[in-house]
């Protein structure tokens, strides 16, 4: 018999081990695609997922699955880092997922990023909070044990803390949308159409803006056309599309990001995900809240509607049942 506790089911141990095996996985897979990115040393990259991975692992399934995130993060960091520095890098990596988490849950985030609210809280506190514990912590931990100069301090953190950030501003909501993708079962097909052409405008203009013009603006348009038209679903996948190419560009130094030093690189491409980030989740949940009150305006008025055909019909039966016949009824007679 399954166990409950406040009306909700108690997933059994194997059950809680298969989720932590999964996580594990997909925790390091994606950290091994993070690598190939990387701008300095062999572990710093300024896109690391495991992070966003982390996060919604959590939202999605609790604490249970922590020890799977941080056996990821030992994994990665394993063959790259002195045994001290795995050991605190895999603290702090499961400490940064778990304050996302906590202050996520504490503010009553929604999956669905369907409210302003839900937008902000993914920006500033998950994203921009809680990700300074593992770039401060993990860079701490190099110069303690000799792998980074002090002087470098600086560049690597903002390296290590952009990479963290984005891997929770791209990789969450889309992981998060890919569970609303059902959505889309019963579009017609030139709405398909038009998503694939939105996801290969993202690229190409991405791409024009940052290596051959120095024009990243380009794609708000298109990113503002997504969140129009498919919200979360379609400004997710979209957004991440821009996003990985203008990082790719910051770490080539190209176009925008030519010319200027690592932590400006850095800099400017938080910013710019940020806005882009932001943006797009806000629009998203402002069409997102005034469709709910669109169905929610229209389902009042249809129940008014049929309020309104219940008390004619009403009316009406009772005018058949009661038939005025012009005469006033006799009166009783007065008894002495």
């Amino acid at each position: 018999m399954a166990r409950t506790w406040r009306g909700r089911r108690i997933p059994s141990s194997v059950e809680v081990g298969l989720a932590n095996l999964a996580v594990a996985a997909v925790c390091y897979g994606s950290g091994q695609l993070g690598l190939l990115a990387g701008e300095i040393g062999e572990n710093v990259s300024p896109l690391w997922p495991p992070t966003g991975v982390a996060l919604v692992a959590l939202l999605l399934y609790g604490i249970r699955v922590l020890p799977g995130i941080a056996a990821a993060a030992f994994l990665t960091d394993l063959p790259l880092v002195p045994l001290v520095g795995v050991v605190m890098d895999t603290g702090a990596a499961a400490a940064t997922a778990l304050a996302g988490y906590l202050l996520l849950r504490r503010v009553g985030f929604r999956l669905q990023i369907d409210r302003l609210r839900d937008a902000l809280a993914l920006v500033f506190l998950a994203a921009f909070g809680s990700t300074l514990i593992s770039s401060l912590v993990g860079c701490g931990v190099r110069v303690y044990v000799g792998q980074l100069e002090p002087r470098e301090f600086l560049q690597v953190w903002s390296v290590w803390w952009t990479g963290d950030a984005m891997g929770i501003l791209l990789v969450t909501p889309f992981l998060l949308a890919v569970r609303q993708y059902w959505r889309l079962r019963h579009i017609q097909w030139y709405r398909y159409a038009e998503l694939g052409l939105l996801l290969v405008a993202s690229f190409g203009v991405a791409w024009v803006g940052t290596h051959v013009m120095d024009a990243i603006f380009l794609t708000f348009p298109i990113i503002g056309w997504a969140a129009l038209r498919f919200q979360l679903v379609g400004v997710a996948p979209c957004a991440l599309i821009v996003s990985v190419t203008t990082a790719d560009a910051a770490v080539g130094a190209v176009g925008p990001f030519a010319g200027v030093d690592v932590l400006m690189r850095m800099v400017s491409l938080q910013m710019f995900n940020m806005t882009l980030v932001l943006g797009s989740l806000l629009f998203a949940a402002i069409i997102s809240q005034r469709d709910r009150a669109r169905d929610e305006i229209e389902r009042t008025c249809s129940r008014l509607g049929e309020v309104i055909h219940h008390l004619e019909v009403s009316e009406e039966e009772h005018q058949v049942r009661v038939k005025p016949t012009g005469e006033e009824p006799q009166r009783p007679s007065e008894t002495s």
